[in-house]
């Protein structure tokens, strides 16, 4: 597993960590199921980010698969020398489960969005990220953010961007979706 450090990043507040998430069955459940995927070959879709307890950077390993990459989650999670971890799907984005009832047609339409994971965590300081498929931040990131060091940022218009995985809040974010 490559381990990068990078400088602090602007967060003032962590998004949940994972052990908190698997405290909620629902999520656990969640974090279990193989995710549904494009029947196309992809190189490496799956990347687990894990940030090392005593804080001293990051972990990163790409997978082929879900199983790989679960695997890796549960080594790292069970090792306790992360104290936060993220599994990331870097080809596929995926919509927070719940249910969607849409009222109205045309112009006047809405989603009514019940969650599934409700009262997992504070809907209003954390967001979805559809890569990372958990709660997550989006603030602006230094260039060095540890998810941007390959993949350098050509635009800076939507600087918000993902605490985990770093994907845009326009591209990954949850709320265009409701």
């Amino acid at each position: 597993m490559a381990v990068t450090s990078s400088a602090p990043t602007v967060a003032t507040v962590h998004p949940p960590c994972l052990h908190d998430l698997l405290s909620f069955d629902v999520y656990r459940k969640y974090l279990r199921t193989i995710p549904i995927m494009p029947n196309v070959p992809l190189v490496n879709p799956w990347q687990v980010w894990g940030r090392k307890a005593d804080n001293s950077g990051w972990a990163s390993k790409c997978c082929q698969d879900y199983p790989q990459a679960f695997g890796v989650l549960k080594k790292l999670y069970t090792s306790h020398q992360y104290s936060d971890i993220a599994l990331v799907s870097r080809s596929v984005l995926f919509i927070e489960p719940g249910k969607r009832i849409w009222h109205g047609k045309g112009a006047n339409a809405y989603v009514e969005f019940t969650p599934e994971f409700l009262g997992c965590w504070d809907r209003h300081q954390f967001e979805w990220c559809k890569r990372c498929r958990r709660p997550t931040t989006f603030e602006k990131y230094p260039i060095t953010h540890r998810a941007l060091r390959k993949a350098p940022v050509l635009s800076e218009d939507n600087p918000l961007r993902c605490y985990y995985c770093g994907a845009r809040q326009s591209f990954a974010g949850d709320n265009n979706d409701r």
